[in-house]
């Protein structure tokens, strides 16, 4: 009985003892060495070296170990070690290619060649007393050549047609390994589209049928795991148009797409579209169902005292390089005349009965101009015009109101060249 009580307590001594040496030896951790980091990735012809760390203290411990490169298709051994001390497999071409780096068994590897790609293992045994603890640790390293500033090859080179040209643009380094493309357009990247398609590398971007928004600068950024370069702004310019075509005035009141003016006044008309390249203009007079070109160019000048009461003109735009072309009509009202004219009506024709304006609905249409003729006491007044020489009517029953029809009808954009 007194054996056994006896045997246990000794048992339990040599237990209590040993793990006490385990915890001086390694500490609270079971790894006594470790790896910053896990994945390492060098330059090739510049210098690296994998770090290892000693979580025990080294004092008074025999350590001894070795490092391995194991590649896809073998395993070399590269430099055993007891503490500090490389031990070099002499059966090596240079044994200056890999060596320690203290304090610790870090190591260091001189001049990366694209051989040195691979996966290096420290292998590590450390001894304290009679106990003995071997720990394994692996670092992947991968070997990169930086990539060169890229250029891009864009095509067509000078400029494409919308709806017409597709766009390829290509991307290229001189040199570099595991290179990543991305595309910028406008200094962001590139949205999702569905006109826009990339290879499967994105080193080649196609533009399906341009459009104006494809308009701007491209830029092609080549990048690795070591760096990153940008190329040369690549402009890519599209022919399109003509769009929003309108014409404006310099003087006179329009609404919509009618002018009204004084007689005697020059008018300086203006037509414009946005389109690429600038287009040509015509513009054309429109008499008793019958057109004729009367100009060329973007502006058309008017003299009213040589007009008519109404006058129907159009602007046409045309594209050279798109082929494309738009129009748009507008008509030119000289007030003072309108005036007149309403003025030297009869009076039983001005009279005449009131009719609900409904009796044929298309006489209807139209743009109304109402006119106040004042009475003998009241100031000449004008409903939004700024007229000249405006003629007074004073009689017994003439503070009556009286209006005039423009007949207006819109034609649609035609797509016919101008002949």
């Amino acid at each position: 009985m007194g054996w056994d009580v006896f045997m246990d307590l000794f048992h339990s001594t040599v237990y209590f003892l040993l793990c006490e040496t385990l915890v001086v030896f390694i500490g609270t951790t079971s790894a006594f060495i470790k790896v910053p980091l896990s994945v390492i990735h060098g330059i090739k012809g510049e210098s690296l070296v994998l770090l290892v760390e000693y979580t025990f203290p080294t004092e008074g411990r025999n350590i001894q170990g070795n490092w391995q490169l194991r590649r896809a298709n073998n395993t070399m051994h590269l430099v055993t070690f007891r503490d500090s001390f490389p031990i070099h497999d002499m059966a090596m071409e240079s044994i200056n290619k890999f060596s320690l780096h203290p304090p610790n068994a870090s190591l260091l590897i001189n001049k990366l060649e694209d051989s040195d790609d691979g996966e290096y293992t420290i292998q590590i045994n450390v001894k304290y007393k009679e106990l003995v603890k071997t720990q394994n640790q692996t670092i992947r390293v991968t070997v990169n050549v930086p990539v060169s500033k890229p250029t891009v090859h864009m095509e067509p080179a000078s400029a494409a047609v919308e709806d017409v040209d597709n766009v390829t643009m290509t991307c290229s380094v001189e040199y570099g390994t595991r290179v990543v493309y991305q595309w910028l357009h406008g200094g962001s990247p590139i949205p999702s589209n569905p006109r826009y398609t990339f290879s499967a590398d994105h080193r080649k971007l196609v533009i399906s049928l341009a459009k104006k928004g494809d308009i701007g600068k491209y830029i092609c950024v080549a990048s690795n795991l070591v760096s990153k370069m940008w190329s040369e702004p690549a402009q890519l310019n599209v022919f399109y148009g003509p769009y929003h075509l309108k014409v404006n005035s310099d003087i006179g009141l329009q609404t919509r797409q009618v002018f009204t003016v004084n007689a005697g006044e020059t008018v300086l008309f203006h037509c414009s579209a946005d389109s690429n390249p600038p287009n040509t203009y015509a513009w054309i007079h429109k008499v008793n169902n019958m057109t004729k070109e009367i100009m060329t160019g973007p502006h058309f000048i008017v003299n009213s005292g040589e007009i008519t009461l109404t006058n129907e003109y159009m602007c046409c735009a045309y594209n050279n390089i798109t082929k494309k072309q738009d129009e748009t009509q507008f008509t030119v009202i000289v007030a003072n005349l309108v005036i007149k004219q309403m003025y030297s009506r009869p009076l039983m024709e001005q009279k005449r009965p009131h009719l609900s304006g409904h009796e044929d609905a298309t006489d209807d249409f139209g743009i109304y101009e109402f006119i106040a003729i004042p009475g003998p006491s009241e100031p000449t007044r004008v409903s939004n015009r700024s007229l000249s020489e405006l003629d007074s009517v004073h009689g017994p029953n003439s503070h009556t109101t009286i209006y005039e029809v423009i007949r207006y009808v819109p034609e649609a954009s035609s797509t016919a060249p101008v002949k």
